[in-house]
């Protein structure tokens, strides 16, 4: 046990560990399956557990504890709960793939993005998305490229449209790949957050061929994955002569609508773009402007991030960020 005060899955198997074995088996049955494989991980780092760090830990969470608390062999005590809530088979499975998980990233961060693609090309589709979901945001980028044209965009719909996998499902896949790859656990994902990432950190040619091959398949999810991918904040990164270009597109009632909850420095920034009497008028419109409905800054808003969006794709404004669309 390390000698950092326990946390988060730790406090868990404490809790367990201490309430007894037949309540804790009707609890461990209440959990979702990633909960139990974080909290048999954490049983298993505990060790002999000081009595009074079990104390302190039941005392935050107001539960009855004896003084002299023991806290030995709590990987076994965790691994046979699992076993009389779920089964041995579907208990070693939970218990086992926190570790799992830790190889297969580690095996995947070493592994070059080419021979990664190289891999990857041998599988399905949902499968290469499923893995590509785990390798963090610019390796996905450098292993996108190396894969073929038309598989590439068949895979980054999927990575959009994922949002979880199961363990059933992650298990196959580490099944798959165990030889060179290793084994991964259940994990959850915001695909289209992910996607808009992945597409910002790819050069500009591959980025705009896959994020028209998304709107081509769905305009929806294509327009909602580059909304994350520039924000209404993101026009901070502009330059003072690109502002003056955007604001040329931008109606006024449609800027003061979008300033109204504005930062001082969003202001600031917007004042820059504009000859000193503009600003001063705006600035003096903004003070005396009554209340907006937060439905109508937020329309305004993005429609001013459409408008940056169209300028920026045209190349007649820099939004800011390296190569971004």
């Amino acid at each position: 046990m390390p000698e950092d005060e326990p946390k988060g899955a730790q406090k868990a198997a404490i809790l367990l560990l201490a309430m007894g074995e037949e309540a804790a088996v009707n609890v461990l049955g209440q959990l979702k399956e990633g909960e139990v494989s974080r909290i048999g991980l954490a049983a298993s780092t505990l060790g002999d557990l000081p009595p009074d760090t079990a104390e302190t830990v039941l005392d935050e969470f107001s539960e009855l504890v004896s003084n002299e608390l023991t806290m030995k062999d709590s990987n076994d005590y965790v691994y046979r709960l699992s076993v009389r809530a779920f089964g041995e088979e579907k208990a070693v499975r939970l218990l086992r793939e926190p570790d799992l998980q830790a190889v297969f990233r580690e095996r995947l961060a070493r592994t070059d993005p080419v021979a990664l693609a190289g891999i990857l090309s041998k599988e399905q589709p949902q499968t290469v998305a499923t893995v590509l979901n785990t390798v963090g945001i610019e390796k996905a980028g450098h292993v996108l490229v190396h894969l073929e044209r038309d598989t590439r965009q068949n895979i980054i719909l999927r990575m959009a449209t994922l949002d979880q996998v199961s363990p059933e499902v992650l298990s196959e896949i580490y099944g798959v790949l165990s030889e060179e790859l290793g084994d991964y656990a259940a994990s959850q994902m915001d695909g289209k957050e992910y996607v808009a990432n992945v597409l910002i950190n790819m050069g500009k040619d591959d980025r705009d061929e896959l994020l028209a091959a998304i709107s081509d398949a769905d305009v929806e999810l294509g327009e909602e994955i580059r909304k994350q991918m520039f924000t209404f904040e993101d026009l901070l990164k502009m330059s003072p002569r690109d502002m003056q270009r955007l604001n040329r597109d931008v109606d006024n009632q449609t800027l003061m609508l979008s300033l109204k909850t504005s930062t001082e420095q969003m202001r600031q920034h917007w004042y820059k773009g504009m000859s000193q009497r503009a600003a001063a008028m705006m600035q003096e419109e903004l003070e005396n402007m009554g209340p907006a409905r937060l439905k109508d800054v937020e329309e305004a808003q993005g429609k001013i991030v459409n408008i940056a969006m169209s300028l920026g794709e045209s190349g007649e404004i820099d939004l800011g960020g390296e190569e971004m669309v």
